[in-house]
C-alpha cells in the first residue's frame, strides 16, 4: 500500500500516534559523505534528504526508541535522542516493531525481523522511468518484504503510482 504522510502533521501522524513507545530502526543515507558523526550533525547537513532523515528520526524519538543506520565509519553515538549506528551494523535478526527503509529499496533484499516494514521517501529517488531502471528491478524483487510505502506529499504519491504501476 502506498500512503501519503502529511509533513505538517508530524506528531499527529498515524505512524506516530498508533504506536506506543516502540523500537524503530531506520536504514538511511548510507551513501552520505563525509561520514555522519556528532560534529557533522551539529555543523552541516549533506543535503535536504539527509537533513530530513535526521529531523524525521528526532521527531520519532520523542515517542519511540529510534536507531538510524547510516554511514558513520563504525562509530555509534546518541544525538538528540536518536541512536546513530553504522549501516554495516544493521542486523536483520534484531527485533524491531517497525523498520523503515529511507530512499533505497535494497535494504529489503531480506525481510528484517520487524512487525511492520515500510519504505519512506520524501523526494524523487524512487521515480522510475522504465522497467530497465535498477530501482524498478529492486522493487520487483524486494516488494514482498515491504508492508507499506510512504511518500511525503500527494504529488510524490501520484508520481510513484504513475512510475510504478503495481504500487497502489
Amino acid at each position: 500500500k502506498l500512503h501519503y504522510v502529511d509533513q505538517r502533521a508530524r506528531s499527529t501522524s498515524p505512524l506516530v500516534i498508533t504506536l506506543k513507545r516502540k523500537r524503530i530502526g531506520i536504514m538511511g543515507s548510507y551513501w552520505a559523505y563525509p561520514p555522519v558523526n556528532e560534529d557533522t550533525l551539529e555543523t552541516k547537513f549533506y543535503g535536504g534528504s539527509e537533513k530530513y532523515l535526521v529531523e524525521f528520526a528526532k521527531e520519532l524519538a520523542n515517542y519511540h526508541d529510534v536507531d538510524v543506520y547510516t554511514k558513520t565509519e563504525g562509530a555509534e553515538f546518541l544525538y538528540e535522542g536518536v541512536n546513530f549506528l553504522d549501516y554495516k551494523m544493521f542486523n536483520y535478526d534484531l527485533p524491531y516493531d517497525l523498520v523503515i527503509g529511507y530512499r533505497d529499496f535494497d535494504m529489503f533484499m531480506k525481510r528484517p525481523n520487524a512487525n511492520i516494514t515500510a519504505f519512506f521517501s520524501r523526494d524523487a529517488s524512487v521515480f522510475i522511468e522504465s522497467e530497465d531502471h535498477v530501482l524498478y528491478k529492486e522493487l520487483v524483487n524486494y516488494r514482498k518484504n515491504i508492508d507499506y510505502c510512504f511518500m511525503s506529499s500527494q504529488h510524490h504519491k501520484k508520481l510513484v503510482q504513475k512510475s510504478i504501476p503495481f504500487v497502489n
